[in-house]
Order: C-alpha cells, then sequence, then structure tokens
C-alpha cells in the first residue's frame, strides 16, 4: 500500500511540474506577442508592461526624427550664404540650449515619473512625457528662426 501511495504523490508532483511549466511558458509567449504586436499601437487593450514599452517606442522613435531635424538645421547653417550663415559662436550656442532643452525635458519627465514612484504605471508617464516633449520641440524647429532670415 505505501509503495502505491509513493507512486501516486511522485505521479501527481510530476504532473503538477508539468502545469506549472506549461502556464509560465505560456503566459510568457502572452506577454512576448502582446509586446510585439502592440509595439506600434497603444490603442489597443494590452498590460501595463506592454503599454510601457509602447511609449518607450515612441518616444525613441520622435527622438530619432527630432535629432534628424537638428542636424538639418545644423547642416543647413554650416553651408548657408556667407552673409547669413551663423558663425561658429552662434552654432556652438544653439547646439549648447539644444543640450539644456534635453536636461530640462529629462528633469522634468522624471518629475511627472516621480508622481507614480513604486507604480507599475511610472515608466509610463515618464516616456510618454518624453515623448510629448520631443513632439512639441520637433514643432518649434519646424518654425527655427533662421528660416525667417
Amino acid at each position: 500500500m505505501s509503495m502505491n501511495f509513493d507512486k501516486i504523490f511522485a505521479a501527481g508532483i510530476f504532473f503538477m511540474l508539468i502545469v506549472i511549466s506549461f502556464n509560465f511558458a505560456y503566459s510568457q509567449a502572452l506577454k512576448k506577442s502582446d509586446v510585439d504586436r502592440n509595439s506600434e499601437n497603444c490603442d489597443e487593450k494590452m498590460s501595463q508592461t506592454s503599454m510601457n514599452l509602447c511609449a518607450k517606442n515612441k518616444y525613441l522613435k520622435a527622438e530619432k526624427y527630432l535629432e534628424k531635424m537638428f542636424q538639418e538645421i545644423i547642416k543647413k547653417e554650416e553651408n548657408f550664404f556667407d552673409d547669413k550663415k551663423l558663425d561658429k559662436e552662434s552654432i556652438k550656442q544653439l547646439k549648447l540650449s539644444e543640450k539644456n532643452w534635453n536636461q530640462y525635458r529629462k528633469n522634468y519627465c522624471e518629475f511627472v515619473g516621480s508622481r507614480f514612484k513604486g507604480g507599475s504605471i511610472r515608466p509610463f508617464a515618464y516616456w510618454t512625457c518624453m515623448n510629448d516633449f520631443t513632439r512639441n520641440r520637433t514643432e518649434e524647429l519646424k518654425i527655427y528662426p533662421g528660416d525667417f532670415l
């Protein structure tokens, strides 16, 4: 009788381990597909982790575009007609102002995120703030003052 009990007990433990392993693997697969599927489309229902990643990806895309636009402005100013192009000191000032703006954006968005300290929504708040600031800055640079000269 004792031997049958040991076999049944061992089989039960083995079965539970298989079920736990399957559940873990399945949940990981769902998370991964949720993130992959929604990394660009943040309008669908998704987990908080997926929303955080989606917000970060949106920011990274906006940041890449902003950086490209800023480099085009610098290149334009360096190659402008001699009487209208910025001198090296002015270009240095433009770059410094962008660096200071980047630091302000980061500091402010860290403050926004800190309002949710300890919560899973904190990264979402931070990356959304970074994206909003970046998109607004891109719009500002579209009406860059050098275009009026």
